[in-house]
């Protein structure tokens, strides 16, 4: 990011890397809000993940924008930020989906949401990077023109 690497995008595996710490700390604040929701307020853990979820995405788009697809970033953060969650809907469908099959299969794992959460959340974070890459933060096209 300095003199090194002129401001230029990662690569691919440095890319995905950063990636994974983003979707780190984003399970942090998932996991973690949600947890807390569940415990001490005795909310649902569907009900907390409409609250856990969208702060976790606010976190992830922020550190990946910064980080991980540095250099292909829109001006336009709100177009970007857009984008982004249309994205993040897409994983969600995934995560929410797994989340749901956990609870199912092993309905002890309401008390311990952050499993389900961990669980889906890996799945959700192949399909995330793969499309994030390959539309909001994708590399212009280089050409002689």
């Amino acid at each position: 990011m300095g003199a090194r690497d002129g401001g230029r995008p990662p690569g691919l595996r440095k890319s995905f890397g950063l990636f994974v710490i983003a979707a780190a700390v984003g399970f942090a604040l998932d996991a973690g809000v949600l947890t807390l929701l569940v415990r001490e307020l005795h909310w649902s853990p569907w009900h907390g993940r409409f609250l856990s979820f969208p702060l976790a995405v606010t976190s992830t788009w922020l550190l990946n924008r910064r980080y991980a697809f540095r250099g292909a970033a829109r001006r336009d953060g709100r177009i970007e930020y857009v984008a982004y969650w249309a994205i993040q809907l897409v994983g969600a469908a995934v995560n929410f989906g797994v989340f749901g099959l956990c609870l199912r299969a092993a309905p002890a794992l309401a008390g311990w949401p952050f499993i389900p959460v961990a669980i889906g959340g890996v799945a959700a974070m192949l399909v995330n990077f793969a499309l994030a890459r390959s539309t909001v933060y994708r590399a212009p096209a280089s050409g002689g023109g």
